[in-house]
């Protein structure tokens, strides 16, 4: 036995073994024992990040070269070394490997080279324990090959005959470009390892099999170079990628956009995939290189911190269709028995075949994803350019048909020129494609919140939850349309479906307690409306309901501390103080008349809820008459509102109700 540097090169025949404290570390076997001859298990990665370290134990080996190491040529996370470290520090104790900051890491302990003859030494224990050891390795191995050989790196070239598309912002256009190269791309390749694992069950033992893989987030993609500086670059690939694996109704896919956007503030995707209740996320990186555009992407184990599969391959600016084109065929003849006919057609079927199209569509959802007046009011102007790009782009179509709903449905529109435009959209949309559910979720929000057609409003919702059963818009529309029909059960079920299939969608998680408050279940309401405020404690909708629910009990107190935070969430900090200024001086009913009179809500249906609740009979059914003639889309509630149980049997309510009423029987 000598003593060697411990970063001394291991010879080529016969590999080196190290010791260091009471462990044996074999390089040639890839085995970590006690010097008791007990074995420390260790998957393979782990032990490859070990053995990189004592290699060159003493020295400070950065983050880049053990993830070149360990993962070459594979697009990995840090988060997948740390792992590997800490895995490590719980099997040697404390002590050994150092975290050197903005460095790297460094092994400490001082490291004996023993020499190939000596190594027998210490390969002793009994046979069971050596097939064991032997067992556990070789199925180890197997899933970091099953990983590998998913990860070979792929160059596709399109067809030089087709130029990029020129504009006046060249960059801008190229970029979005980019993004329906890679959308078709990494879109076709997820699919085509999803069906694959499905097909012949070719995962190893322990991982994440693709008959068990239901639920799949996609992340916004990292981005480097000039593609950086450009948000909806990331957002709107990720927001594609979710509309084409939408079309696997074994998954679910959840949504992307600016919910995501607050998941990715978890740093490690492992538990972004927790926050949405995933089982596994596809996450990527995408970097501009000269003339060529290198993409990395990974789907992720959520459980097991395990990678299903990665790809990387490197792209020429070119034609983006005929390299759709050329994948999609690959895809198609590898999976040709994996599909359903119909779900093989709409999987790999072009949403459009213009380009500029397609880049005002990936800029209207960005802006679309803010959910402000100003982001809806710009998504209208790009939605608009694709469908003068491309006449018959369904996407763009829904995408502008859905602005101009939830425009008229805010009063921040003419409510009769929205739900038109809104309802003109969704009808040519299906007239394009008579299989899109999005476009039916439209038209039914249409006809429920404006022309008063509850029959055929629940028509057209059944109908979209039949062809797009995962999309969350169709569950959540459709369960508040049943809470003003008055079947709270169902609503409630449709609602916590929406909530399940979009857990970040704070809209969605509050008014999901809203069948709660319908049913006068005031303290489960509550409960319910705070779960928003776990993912967002400033999110003015959810201190609207629970400001609603503490005024109709009465409990003046908490009602006026949760409208303070409404106001402050919603940016008017000045209204805030104002009413805890009048609260304090004059009581609680008069705080709120008065401020009101100065302020009043933008929809004259909310202001006749908050005079009924502080029981101001004649304003608030001055303001329902006010709502009636406006023809507001919020008096769909009123039927079943519990602010108006006091006001039920007064004549005029009931007048207006009857009005209601004959309107509904003429549409």
């Amino acid at each position: 036995m000598k003593d060697h540097p411990a970063n001394s090169p291991p010879s080529k025949d016969r590999p080196l073994a190290y010791r260091f404290g009471p462990f044996v570390l074999h390089g040639g076997e890839r085995v970590l024992r006690r010097e008791d001859g007990q074995i420390v298990a260790l998957r393979p990665k782990a032990f490859e990040t070990l053995l990189a370290l004592v290699e060159k134990s003493g020295h400070v080996l950065s983050k880049d070269e053990l993830m070149e190491r360990i993962w070459p040529e594979t697009f990995v996370e840090e988060s997948g070394l740390a792992r590997n470290i800490s895995v490590l520090r719980k099997a040697l104790g404390e002590g050994y490997i150092e975290t050197m900051p903005k460095r790297g890491y460094r092994f400490a302990a001082l490291v004996e080279v023993i020499e190939p003859k000596d190594e027998t030494a210490f390969e002793e224990g009994t046979a069971e324990e050596g097939e064991l050891a032997l067992r556990a390795k070789t199925a180890a191995e197997l899933t970091d090959l099953a990983v590998e050989a998913k990860a070979t790196e792929r160059s596709v070239v399109p067809s030089e005959s087709a130029p990029l598309l020129a504009s006046v912002r060249v960059i801008a256009s190229q970029r979005k470009l980019l993004l329906i190269i890679v959308c078709s791309l990494v879109g076709a390749l997820l699919v085509a390892v999803l069906f694959a694992k499905w097909k012949d069950g070719s995962q190893p033992r322990g991982a994440l099999t693709g008959a068990a893989l239901r639920s799949v987030a996609v992340l916004p993609f990292q981005t480097s170079g000039e593609l950086g500086d450009d948000p909806a670059f990331p957002i709107g690939l990720a927001d594609a990628l979710v509309i084409r694996l939408n079309g696997i109704r074994r998954l679910v896919i959840r949504p992307t956009g600016a919910n995501l956007e607050r998941a990715r503030k978890a740093q490690d995707a492992a538990e972004i995939g927790q926050s949405l209740g995933v089982q596994a996320v596809l996450t990527g990186k995408i970097q501009r290189v000269e003339d060529r555009l290198r993409v990395a992407t990974q789907l992720l184990d959520v459980e097991s911190g395990e990678i299903i599969w990665a790809e990387k391959f490197d792209l020429k600016l070119g034609d983006p269709f005929a390299m759709q084109d050329r994948v999609t065929e690959e895809v198609v003849r590898a999976l040709a028995l994996a599909f359903a006919e119909e779900e093989h057609v709409r999987l790999f079927r072009r949403t459009t075949l213009n380009p500029e199209a397609q880049k005002e569509y990936s800029l209207g959802l960005y802006l679309w994803s803010r959910r402000s007046e100003e982001g809806v009011r710009q998504a209208v102007e790009h939605f608009e350019r694709a469908i003068v790009a491309d006449p018959d782009y369904v996407l763009a179509r829904v995408g502008l048909a859905d602005c101009y709903a939830v425009l008229a449905d805010f009063g921040y529109m003419d409510v009769h020129q929205g739900f038109s435009r809104a309802r003109d959209e969704a009808l040519q949309a299906i007239a394009l494609d008579p299989e899109f559910g999005p476009a039916y979720t439209t038209l039914a929000f249409v006809k429920h919140r404006y022309d008063w057609d509850w029959a055929g409003a629940e028509d057209d919702f059944r109908r979209a939850i039949a062809l797009a059963p995962n999309y969350d818009v169709a569950h959540y529309w459709y369960g508040l349309y049943l809470i003003t029909v008055g079947r709270l059960d169902e609503a409630r079920a449709e609602l916590d479906r929406a909530a399940e299939l979009n857990p970040l969608s704070l809209a969605i998680v509050t008014n999901a307690g809203l069948p709660d408050l319908y049913a006068r279940q005031y303290d489960q309401a509550i409960a319910r409306f705070r779960r928003a405020l776990e993912l967002d404690p400033n999110y003015h909708l959810a201190h609207l309901r629970l400001w609603e629910a503490y005024e109709t009990l009465g409990q003046h107190d908490q009602a006026i501390e949760e409208l303070r935070e409404c106001l402050g969430g919603a940016g008017r900090r000045d209204a805030a103080n104002k009413i805890v200024a009048y609260y304090r001086t004059m009581g609680y009913e008069a705080a709120i008349k008065r401020w009101l009179a100065e302020d009043p809500w933008r929809l004259a249906y909310a202001n006749a809820s908050t005079y009924a609740r502080i029981g101001e009979r004649d304003l608030a059914l001055q303001s329902l008459s006010q709502s009636l003639t406006r023809r507001e889309s919020r008096l769909v509630y009123v039927l079943q509102s519990p602010d108006f149980d006091w006001l039920r049997s007064d004549p005029k309510f009931q007048q207006i109700i009857g009005e209601i009423e004959t309107l509904r029987r003429k549409e």
